[in-house]
């Protein structure tokens, strides 16, 4: 069966490639799906592509060029191998999917949820950017009534600012960009601030009551905004790196470690793969579990998705797509390929 996959084969260039797969040997575990639509991950693809993270450059790093990208899509099963019992021909489903117009999911390896007829589908793609927020609130020490300052309101950072306050915290959702603050305003986050405007430690305190807040999540990456975001937790407060630090830095580190050491505010890091795919003996969270919740979140209009996806576009104006999410951030929010009706 013949297909087309995206392919970022060196920096700041994505083209539309053809390829195969054999649909005559679907492997035991897996299904062969015709993808309906996906969405790019403005942070990981987009390091990806603009070559931040320096992985792309080896030949053993799991993000080298040529990388073939995507993050999450939705399809329709044509064929289930021989040991899936929970999928049909027909049947839609979100998995992890690459930006391909086929592909085969191995279930045993990857999530994935069956969904039901009364979702729009482009709207549960973003249930992955979700996945990843939600690690922040399952790392985070905080309690009913605290604050908790978001930088970055991004996907990631707008969901991380919903799933805060549905958890009972007082959320300060901070942006340079004023369409990201209108979208997250749309999306519920009551307390906004655009640090290019005001002193973003300044409103931090006056909402406090000049103490900081017991928790702040970083959801940008960029390594010289951390001793700003530091300094607006609270004395025995935290920092969560939600989004993955990359790129070169000039921040000293010892001013950093400093500050952490005699404020005593922890550190903590919230990568999604901390935790495991699948329900494990020993209980506990797990992706596959984040992905079910979400899913009931955002079928019961408790996870809002307004304004959240900004382009609905053409895999094959994909150049486009990349080059907005990384030139114009005040117009590409959530970009969607859509592959087949």
């Amino acid at each position: 069966m013949k297909g087309k996959r995206l392919c970022i084969p060196e920096a700041n260039k994505v083209v539309l490639e053809d390829f195969e797969i054999d649909e005559t040997r679907v492997p035991p575990d897996h299904v062969l799906i015709q993808t309906l639509c996906s969405l790019i991950s403005p942070g990981t693809e987009g390091a990806i592509f603009s070559a931040l993270d320096e992985g792309v450059h080896d030949p053993n790093a799991w993000c080298h060029y040529p990388f073939r990208p995507g993050y999450a899509s939705v399809g329709r099963v044509l064929k289930a191998g021989s040991n899936v019992e929970d999928y049909r021909e027909g049947d839609i489903m979100f998995t992890l999917g690459k930006h391909a117009s086929i592909h085969l999911a191995n279930l045993k390896a990857t999530n994935s949820l069956k969904l039901p007829n009364d979702v729009d589908y482009h709207h549960v793609l973003l249930l992955r950017m979700a996945g990843v927020a939600i690690t922040a609130v399952r790392v985070a020490d905080f309690r009913m009534g605290d604050a908790v300052v978001v930088q970055g309101l991004g996907l990631v950072g707008n969901f991380a600012a919903q799933l805060f306050d549905l958890q009972g915290a007082r959320v300060i959702g901070l942006d340079v960009s004023e369409q990201r603050l209108a979208v997250a305003r749309m999306c519920g986050v009551r307390h906004l601030v655009n640090p290019a405007e005001e002193s973003a430690a300044d409103r931090v305190k006056a909402l406090t009551n000049g103490e900081g807040a017991k928790c702040v999540v970083d959801a940008i990456g960029l390594p010289d905004l951390i001793p700003d975001a530091m300094a607006l937790a609270r004395k025995r407060g935290e920092l969560v790196l939600l989004g993955s630090p990359r790129g070169r830095s000039k921040v000293d580190a010892c001013d950093v470690l400093r500050d952490c050491h005699l404020r005593g505010v922890a550190i903590k890091g919230a990568l999604e793969w901390l935790y495991p795919k699948f329900p494990t003996p020993e209980g506990g969270p797990c992706i596959q579990q984040n992905y079910d919740l979400l899913l009931d979140f955002l079928r019961r209009g408790r996870l809002k998705v307004e304004g959240l996806i900004s382009h609905v576009l053409s895999p094959e104006d994909a150049q486009e797509a990349y080059d907005g999410l990384q030139a114009k951030k005040d117009e590409y929010l959530g970009v969607v390929f859509t592959w087949a009706e």
